[in-house]
C-alpha cells in the first residue's frame, strides 16, 4: 500500500509492480520480435519470432543453440518461455522497452536484466 509518497513497510517495490496492473504494458509483442543480447540475461542471445502462426524462441550460448523451438506469450508485462519440451519455463517481468533496449527481471528476483536489440 502507497501513502504519501512512502511504500508501506514490509510491502516490497516488486509486490507494488505486479499489482499495479492498471497501468499499460510498456511493450507489445509485435515490439519484442527479434534478436536480442545479454550480458546478465539468463540467455546469452534470445530470438523472439512468429512462425506460422506461433510464437517461437530460441537462444544461443557462446554462438551455440542453447533452447531452439521454444515458445513465449506476454500477458500483462510477463514474457513467459517455455522450452519446446516444456519442461523448462522462465517468467520476465518487463520493466522498461525502447526499440533496442529491454530490460527484465526474473519473477521473485530483485536483479535487473538487460538485453540489446541485435537487429
Amino acid at each position: 500500500m502507497r501513502s504519501a509518497g512512502r511504500i508501506a513497510p514490509g510491502l516490497s517495490l516488486l509486490a507494488l509492480s505486479a499489482t499495479a496492473g492498471a497501468a499499460p504494458c510498456v511493450a507489445s509483442e509485435r515490439d519484442l520480435l527479434g534478436a536480442w543480447r545479454s550480458r546478465n540475461g539468463p540467455f546469452e542471445q534470445m530470438e523472439l519470432v512468429r512462425e506460422n502462426e506461433k510464437q517461437v524462441f530460441n537462444s544461443w550460448l557462446h554462438d551455440r543453440p542453447e533452447v531452439s523451438g521454444g515458445s513465449w506469450t506476454l500477458a500483462k508485462c510477463l514474457l513467459q518461455i517455455t522450452s519446446a519440451s516444456e519442461s523448462a519455463t522462465w517468467d520476465l517481468e518487463i520493466i522498461s522497452w525502447s526499440a533496442f533496449r529491454m530490460t527484465l527481471r526474473e519473477r521473485g528476483e530483485r536483479a535487473v536484466l538487460t538485453y540489446r536489440r541485435i537487429h
